[in-house]
């Protein structure tokens, strides 16, 4: 985190890359597309960094956190759990509380596995 950071400041607040190559022209072309600059919003590099900084810095928390805690294989193993129980096995119909139970569980495991590969 702080090694990101770090480059992040250092980009923001560094001296502008050279202008001699056609690299440098699609790169200037593009950087006005992602910034919006054929739109004419009224904004400074100012505004925008800190706001950026914190989302990717938050971004960065919830991969830690999430990698840390091992929450995608919990979920695994929820999930399997879940298909185990007794009462899932016995039930016929899919909108039945145990299948409905499954279907939960096996959301929040795409939604964390989701999170986890946006993340990286």
């Amino acid at each position: 985190v702080i090694i990101t950071a770090f480059q992040l400041l250092t980009f923001a607040f560094g001296p502008p890359p050279g202008d001699d190559t056609d690299d440098a022209k699609t790169a200037t072309r593009m950087h006005h597309v992602a910034l919006l600059k054929y739109f004419n919003f009224d904004y400074s590099r100012e505004t925008i960094f800190l706001p950026e900084l914190m989302v990717v810095c938050g971004i960065m928390a919830v991969f830690l956190l999430i990698a840390l805690l091992g929450l995608d294989e919990f979920m695994d193993r929820c999930v399997a759990r879940a298909y185990d129980l007794p009462m899932y096995k016995a039930e016929r119909l899919s909108f039945a509380p145990a299948h409905l139970l499954v279907k939960l569980l096996s959301s929040v495991r795409n939604f964390t596995y989701l999170v986890m590969q946006l993340g990286s």
